[in-house]
């Protein structure tokens, strides 16, 4: 009874929508760590999701939201492009026919996750070649969308290099692909990484759609440049899974509302920079 109510609390604060779960993945690696889980663990994931709904490609998300039925689809992302996306994530999707979106930071092509080097824990990460981005589009099964030139935070940068970032890293991926690039994923993705001119910005770059990391399993068509995602982790077993992708774990945007609350107090208190 107190699970539901803190569901029906979440949803009020998200606002109106349908039932759509976008999953965020990072990193695919048999040594789990902060923003990886193992092949093993993505598998039986994989396996349970796919036994219970539909996972439609982020590409469909706009068309299903505007038709508006009530049935609950799944989404999978993978933000970073990692070289582990295409070994160990890849084949058990392809086994599977299951579609997937994975988000590039333009400037990081075939070099590492550099933005993550001070962050403990978290190891250096080798990011997918040209070569290889080419090579898991072709497969028909993976989607590529933006993640910035430079993996930066959208709410702290001046609107010409937001244009600059949502512009230019779009341009990058459709002259690698040749193929129209409609996605999009905010770097971090909290709840202040986004803005009113950010969404704007991307809407006239030509984007159909984003993700940002703000949890939530209810999303609506008037949101389709900041649609909300969730997290599953190494140690959850099929109850959380089913748990989460179902909204009883909702109340976590309560929280993060909260943290941005406190982060906006400690900027313009000088305390955070």
């Amino acid at each position: 009874m107190r699970g539901m109510r803190y569901v029906q609390r979440a949803r009020r604060t998200l606002g109106p929508g349908r039932a759509l779960t976008i999953l965020e993945y990072h990193s695919i690696d048999p040594v789990p760590h902060r923003f990886a889980i193992t092949p093993d663990t993505f598998e039986r994931q994989l396996d349970l999701i796919q036994s219970r709904y539909e996972i439609v490609r982020l590409r469909d998300v706009p068309a299903l939201l505007r038709a508006g039925d009530a049935k609950r689809r799944v989404v999978l992302t993978f933000d970073d492009a990692y070289v582990d996306f295409a070994r160990h994530a890849l084949p058990r999707l392809a086994e599977r026919s299951i579609p997937a979106t994975v988000f590039v930071p333009t400037a990081f092509i075939g070099g590492v996750n550099a933005w993550d080097q001070h962050i403990d824990g978290v190891p250096l990460r080798h990011i997918m070649t040209g070569q290889e981005l080419r090579a898991i589009q072709a497969t028909g099964l993976v989607d590529l969308g933006s993640h910035t030139i430079d993996h930066v935070r959208m709410s702290r940068i001046e609107e010409g290099e937001m244009r600059r970032q949502a512009q230019g890293s779009r341009a990058t991926l459709e002259h690698l692909l040749q193929v129209p690039v409609r996605s999009f994923a905010y770097p971090y993705g909290m709840l202040d990484d986004r803005s009113p001119t950010a969404e704007r910005v991307l809407a006239e770059a030509g984007y159909d759609v984003a993700v940002i990391s703000h949890w939530g399993t209810v999303n609506s068509a008037a949101n389709l440049l900041s649609l909300r995602r969730i997290a599953l982790t190494e140690r959850d077993d099929d109850e959380t899974i089913t748990a989460k992708i179902e909204g009883a774990y909702d109340w976590i945007a309560i929280k993060e509302r909260v943290a941005t609350v406190l982060r906006s107090a400690r900027r313009l208190t000088g305390g955070l920079r």
